[in-house]
Parts: C-alpha cells; sequence; structure tokens
C-alpha cells in the first residue's frame, strides 16, 4: 500500500478544513464580542447619564431649596423690624454662602407693578470673573434689569411663586437669579425678594469630558449653566433637540434617548432630568460614534490577534504535515481490520495529539465490542432461562379460576415486571380438606420468581402427603415452620418471604389459619346479623349492610429466624361465606399524586361486588384498582384471591 505524500488528498483536505474553522471562529467571536461590547458600554453610559443629571438635579434643588429659605427669613425678619438693618439681616442669613451677589426687595402694587424697597450688594463678594467686568457696572446692570425680568414673569407665569432665571446672556458673567413671592406679616403687602448668584455651586454638579456634554436649559430651551462659559452668554436655543422635546412631553423627572441628532446633525444619545418647580431640564449627552469607535478598535485589536494566531496555526500545521500522515496511513490500516470483525489488533498510537486520542478511543470502542459481545450472549443465555421459569411457573401455579364442588375459587395477579414474585395456590388433602395459601417473596426478579417455585413444590408435596398417608397432622403452623427452615437452611441464604396458609375443614365447618408477616385476609358472612361479627365499620354499612372480619393473625416472616414458632386461629365457617386473600403490592399502589390505594378503597371494592361471582368479584376489585393508579407503573406484584363455600353446599355431606 502506497505511503500518503504529506501534501496529497487528506492531509491538504484537513489543512484546508483546519484554515476554514480558525477563520470562522474568528469571524464570529469578533462580531460576537463586538455586538456584547457594544451593547454593555451602550448600558453603561445608560447607567452613568441617568445617575450624572440626577445628582445635579438633586444638588441644583438643594441648592435653590435654601436660597428660598434665606428669602423667606430676611423678608420676614426685615418686615418685622425694619429696612435699617437689612444689611446685617441679609449678611447673617447669607453668611454660609459666600456665592451671593445681591439681594434685592420689592413689594408689588396693585397693578402687579415692583416697587423697590432694599437692595443689597455683597461686600465680600469677589470672583475672577470681575476682571474684565467693574463690580459697580455688574451692580448697576443688576439693579436695572432685576426688576424688569421679574415684572416679565410675574405678568406670563402669575401663577408661580418661584422664578428662576440666568443672568449670564445680560452680564455676561455666569450668575443667575433667584426670585420668592411672600406674604407679609399683615398678610396683605406681598413682596419679592431677588438674590442674584454665581453659578459656581450649580456647575460644580456638571461632570463633563471629552466625550460627553453636560448642561442645563431654561424653559425656552437655552443655555442655563454649562462647563463652558460662551455657551451660556449666548442666545442660541435648543428647543429644537429630541431630548428636550421628550423632557417637556415626558410625565417622567428623568429619561433616556437612545437616538437623537443635534443641531449639526450628528447622532446624540443621553440622559435627562427635569425640575418641574424651576423650569429646568439637565442633560448630559456623548455622540454615539464614540461607542461605535470603542467597538471598531476592539474588532480590529481581535482581528490582528485572530491573524497572529492563524499564521502560527499555519506554521504548526506544515511543521507536522509529514508525521500527520504517517499517523493517518496507520490508522487507516487499523481500521480497515475492524471493518473485517478483527478485533484482536489495537491501533498503535505514535502520538499524543488528536490522532493519538482518536486511536486511543477507537481502541476502548474494541474493548467495549467485545464486552458488549460477551454481554449479549450472557443476556440471550439468562433470556432462555427466564422463559424457562415463565414457562415452568405457568405451568405449576393455578389457574385464575377454579370450582372444586362445593369450593368457588378466583385469583389474579399482575408482576411489577416480567417475573413475578407473588403467589397463591390451591391444594385438595382429602377428607374435604383444602389448603388455600398467598405467598410474597422479597423483590420480583428471578430469585423472587424461584422461591415462590420452591413453595408451590412443597405445599403441593405437603397436599400429596395428606391425601395419600393420611397425614392429617400438617395444621398451617406446622406447615409455615418447615417451610422456614428450608428456606433457612443455606448459610448464605437473603431470600425472605411472607405467607399467609388457611386450610378448610369442610367435614367439620372449620376454618384454621397461620400467618408468616402476611396481608391479614377478610371474612365476609353471608348474613348481616352473623354472631360472628364483633365489630362494625359505620363507614362501610353505606356501601352494603354485611360486614367485614379481619383474620388477623401474628408470625415472623420466612427465611429470617430458623427457629420461628407460628401460631394457629379456629373459625368457624358457613354457607355463603366469601374470603378475600391478597398481597401488600394491592393496598400499597399509587396513584399519580402519590396517594396510596390503602385497605379502605379495598373494602369498600369488595362490598360493591360482594354479591356477584368470585370470578366477577376479583375482575372488578383488579379494575378499581388500576383505574385509581391510572398509567402510574406498579411497585411491587398485585395479587387478589376469593373464595366461595357455595350456600348449596351442605356441610359433612359432599360424598
Amino acid at each position: 500500500m502506497r505511503k500518503f505524500h504529506p501534501l496529497n488528498s487528506l492531509s491538504v483536505k484537513l489543512f484546508l478544513l483546519i484554515t476554514l474553522v480558525i477563520l470562522s471562529i474568528i469571524a464570529l467571536m469578533t462580531w460576537q464580542n463586538g455586538k456584547t461590547y457594544e451593547i454593555s458600554l451602550s448600558k453603561n453610559f445608560k447607567q452613568q447619564s441617568l445617575a450624572a443629571v440626577n445628582n445635579s438635579s438633586n444638588l441644583i434643588s438643594k441648592e435653590i431649596k435654601r436660597v428660598e429659605e434665606n428669602i423667606d427669613n430676611i423678608i420676614k425678619s426685615i418686615d418685622k423690624n425694619s429696612a435699617k438693618n437689612s444689611v446685617e439681616i441679609t449678611s447673617h442669613y447669607f453668611k454660609n454662602n459666600q456665592n451671593w451677589i445681591s439681594f434685592q426687595l420689592f413689594e408689588e402694587g396693585n397693578a402687579q407693578e415692583l416697587k423697590a424697597q432694599v437692595i443689597i450688594f455683597n461686600p465680600n463678594s469677589d470672583s475672577i470673573y470681575y476682571e474684565s467686568h467693574l463690580p459697580k457696572t455688574v451692580h448697576s446692570k443688576i439693579n436695572k434689569k432685576s426688576s424688569l425680568f421679574l415684572s416679565n414673569r410675574i405678568k406670563w407665569y402669575a401663577n408661580n411663586n418661584v422664578h428662576v432665571w440666568s443672568m449670564a446672556r445680560l452680564l455676561k458673567l455666569p450668575v443667575y437669579s433667584i426670585a420668592k413671592k411672600i406674604t407679609g406679616n399683615d398678610r396683605k403687602t406681598v413682596y419679592w425678594g431677588i438674590v442674584t448668584l454665581w453659578q459656581n455651586e450649580i456647575m460644580s454638579s456638571l461632570k463633563a469630558s471629552k466625550q460627553s456634554q453636560h448642561y442645563i436649559l431654561d424653559r425656552q430651551g437655552r443655555y442655563f449653566s454649562s462647563n463652558h462659559f460662551n455657551e451660556i452668554t449666548e442666545k442660541k436655543s435648543l428647543r429644537s433637540l429630541e431630548i428636550f422635546k421628550n423632557a417637556e412631553k415626558s410625565n417622567h423627572r428623568e429619561g433616556f434617548i437612545e437616538k437623537f441628532f443635534d443641531t449639526s446633525g450628528k447622532v446624540l444619545m443621553g440622559a435627562f432630568a427635569t425640575i418641574p418647580a424651576y423650569k429646568i431640564t439637565i442633560v448630559y449627552q456623548q455622540e454615539k460614534s464614540h461607542i461605535v469607535n470603542t467597538v471598531k478598535k476592539l474588532v480590529v485589536k481581535n482581528i490582528k490577534w485572530g491573524i497572529v494566531f492563524f499564521l502560527i496555526a499555519i506554521l504548526i500545521v506544515f511543521l507536522n504535515s509529514s508525521s500527520l500522515a504517517d499517523n493517518l496511513s496507520g490508522l487507516r490500516d487499523s481500521v480497515a481490520q475492524i471493518s473485517t470483525g478483527n478485533y484482536e489488533t489495537p491501533i498503535p498510537s505514535r502520538s499524543r495529539d488528536e490522532l493519538g486520542q482518536i486511536s486511543s478511543y477507537i481502541n476502548n470502542m474494541i474493548v467495549e465490542f467485545r464486552l458488549h459481545e460477551k454481554h449479549e450472549k450472557d443476556k440471550a443465555w439468562i433470556d432462555h432461562e427466564w422463559k424457562t421459569s415463565a414457562a415452568v411457573k405457568n405451568i405449576l401455579f393455578p389457574k385464575n379460576s377454579q370450582r372444586v364442588n362445593y369450593l368457588n375459587i378466583a385469583g389474579h395477579s399482575i408482576p411489577a415486571t416480567e417475573y413475578n414474585g407473588d403467589w397463591w395456590g390451591h391444594f385438595s388433602c382429602g377428607n374435604k380438606l383444602h389448603y388455600v395459601i398467598i405467598a410474597d417473596a422479597a423483590g420480583h426478579g428471578v430469585a423472587a420468581s424461584l422461591v415462590t417455585a420452591m413453595a408451590y413444590s412443597f405445599c403441593n408435596t405437603i397436599a400429596h402427603q395428606m391425601r395419600t398417608e393420611q397425614k392429617e397432622s400438617y395444621t398451617p403452623n406446622i406447615l409455615l415452620k418447615e417451610f422456614n427452615e428450608m428456606l433457612c437452611e443455606p448459610k448464605q441464604n437473603n431470600v425472605t418471604m411472607t405467607m399467609f396458609a388457611i386450610l378448610l375443614d369442610l367435614e367439620n365447618n372449620k376454618m384454621t389459619i397461620a400467618n408468616a408477616g402476611h396481608q391479614h385476609p377478610i371474612l365476609i358472612p353471608k348474613l348481616s346479623n352473623d354472631p360472628r361479627i364483633k365489630k362494625r365499620r359505620k363507614s362501610l354499612q353505606k356501601v352494603s349492610l354485611r360486614s367485614p372480619i379481619n383474620l388477623s393473625q401474628s408470625g415472623s416472616i420466612l427465611g429470617y429466624k430458623t427457629n420461628s414458632q407460628y401460631e394457629i386461629n379456629e373459625y368457624d365457617l358457613s354457607p355463603g361465606d366469601k374470603i378475600i386473600l391478597f398481597s401488600d403490592g394491592i393496598v400499597s399502589c399509587k396513584n399519580p399524586e402519590g396517594q396510596r390505594w390503602g385497605q379502605n378503597l379495598l373494602l369498600q371494592s369488595i362490598l360493591k361486588t360482594i354479591d356477584t361471582p368470585v370470578d366477577d368479584m376479583v375482575d372488578r376489585i383488579r379494575i378499581d384498582a388500576l383505574t385509581f393508579v391510572e398509567n402510574e407503573p406498579l411497585e411491587d406484584d398485585l395479587t387478589i384471591v376469593c373464595l366461595e363455600i357455595p350456600e348449596k353446599s351442605i356441610f359433612g355431606d359432599h360424598g
């Protein structure tokens, strides 16, 4: 067989496949990382921008509230005392605020005209902005324009008691004014107090960067405050911005716009917060292209690293192509041997790479094939044994329904698996003696099935001896004792069985019972007033007037202790008596909700069908149990046996 050339056939195909896989992975990872990173950046900016505008909103609101309180206190103090002390009063209330420039007090007339009462300028106010403006000039402009601004706002917004406006465009300085309406102590005079302040506190709350802008707009959409001084002195309006329109229309005090355009057409994204009481809007925005550019940088970086790894992969493939071809040739030859059914030759593993792992996996598969082949042979043998066991059981165990002159018996057993651990039997022992036995071997597999076969053989032998040798000494307790010794005889026996034995003496109208840990059978007399009934259940009287008698009898399970002893109990029999025997599987079966059928439902099912033939009773009880269980799998074998002493029988005269 010719040798593979390093670059021929499968090697070249494998190389091309590896190349395509690597390129696909690089492209997919780059695209996925880019999308994920873009979403992450957008989410982070949204959180950052909302936090920024909310923080500014809180700081500005607190600052204006403090000034409002000072205006209240100053006006009330001046109104109460006199205007003579206005300088001291104003200085007192603004002692902790170095940003105030002036305080003006006006009295509002009938026609909403303002009369100047007090004008005070802060003698300690000093700022770098005064370098190109004389303080007196600034004070003069404030004095002239403040009353005009306030008069206009009273006319336009008559219901507002507080007005805030920027004086920056007028004074070419970063200042703003706050006006508040106060009713005098006489409850008739209306005062307006105006405080003009530097925007230092407001501007310090604006956190702009190279990529972002943080500014405040007034009710007309003009700059109220910004980090860029030249912006707040312009008359430019941003009222047409979508973010400002959303802020005006929104029912919420804050919001975020994923995409909007500025006046120059740039695509922006940002958050807003409004302070309705002062008619100002705070905006934090940045160009959307900033996120796109950041993502592009990440994509380019990933592509560069992908190309590097791709070139390294190509180099490794070329360096190892000869070794790869040799390993593939060896793998091909070995697989050809396996395809002919030769599992004896393992595949040589010459490397620790993927081919070496594949060789190791195939060798493991060969071992598994061998084990599977052996397992299939063993399984076939076991299945044959199972079928043999089932056939023997079908031959040895009784039919579902029997009639023996004066005794009607019916029974049915449903195995939880293919092989039943429950068993029941009827044995005629001569002299009008009959044994009826029900048993349940632990589990429901092969061992349980074999133990039930042992029980049948043992009981059949006892019945034969009683018929042929006239041995009437095999009472139920002796039968249980001897079978228990048989089960306990092997030194390593771990098989146990429950059994209930009933010996019917139809000559003397007697029934003798013994129990080895099995469920107690139920005796139901024909007559409702039968003297054998000692206790009646009221809950069952609605179902039938006939009352059940529990054949209670204790006893150790078989196969547990060698020296176990069993007691007997004797009952009288009457024509029409019915006796029901059952395994624990019928009372412990569960429905889909996990509820057990239980003895109470079993008794109701028995009493509903008590007046029907025994084979009908067994069928009806079986159907009731399976209807309760629905489609739930049985956890244990289920067996029910009914026997009846016909009313036509006359005890002691069976011929």
